[in-house]
């Protein structure tokens, strides 16, 4: 369970990491007036989104999960204190068979895709300017050094506070250990 509960702020770490990589191309490129595919560099958004995927057991969980079912049952057999945990959707399974997908349910967020911002750049007469139209107007990128710097104090908070929470989540599972002693 504890590990299942690391993937929120470790899902959060890697999401606020990419952006923070977005924002550093998108001030990198604030001067490009010409791209690959033509026109100015559009500034990139990252789009947020709920992580609801399922992942593939590996082979170190099936051992594992094998190795506590049998452990669990030798458990049940010698002693009627113990008991094998059911599956709580009833199903009559103990635990997942390998290879079947788990559920992680509400495990974080995840960056599906990055957009490119629609708002159009700023247009700069400099007839000289290799990339100028027919009237000496230059389109330069739609970045704001003001806005990227807000959005990279933002993104840099939120990583932050991800560290924190996992570093709290750490101090109490060696807290719950030391009361197992």
């Amino acid at each position: 369970m504890f590990l299942k509960a690391l993937n929120i702020p470790g899902s959060g770490l890697t999401a606020e990491q990419y952006r923070l990589n977005l924002i550093a191309q998108n001030i990198s490129n604030v001067e490009t007036t010409r791209t690959e595919k033509g026109g100015a560099y559009k500034r990139k958004l990252p789009i947020y989104q709920e992580n609801t995927g399922e992942i593939q057991e590996s082979a170190f969980q099936s051992h594992l999960r094998k190795a506590v079912h049998t452990r669990l049952s030798a458990l049940h057999r010698s002693s009627e204190l113990y008991a094998v945990p059911k599956n709580p959707a009833g199903t009559g399974r103990r635990f997942p068979q390998a290879g079947n997908s788990i559920s992680l349910g509400n495990s974080g967020v995840r960056i599906p895709k990055v957009i490119e911002d629609p708002t159009p750049g700023k247009m700069v007469y400099d007839p000289g300017h290799p990339d100028a139209n027919e009237e000496g107007y230059v389109e330069y990128p739609n970045v704001e050094m003001v806005q990227e710097m807000i959005n990279m104090m933002g993104a840099s908070r939120s990583y932050e506070a991800n560290v924190q929470v996992v570093n709290a989540m750490k101090a109490m599972a060696a807290r719950a250990l030391e009361i197992g002693r």
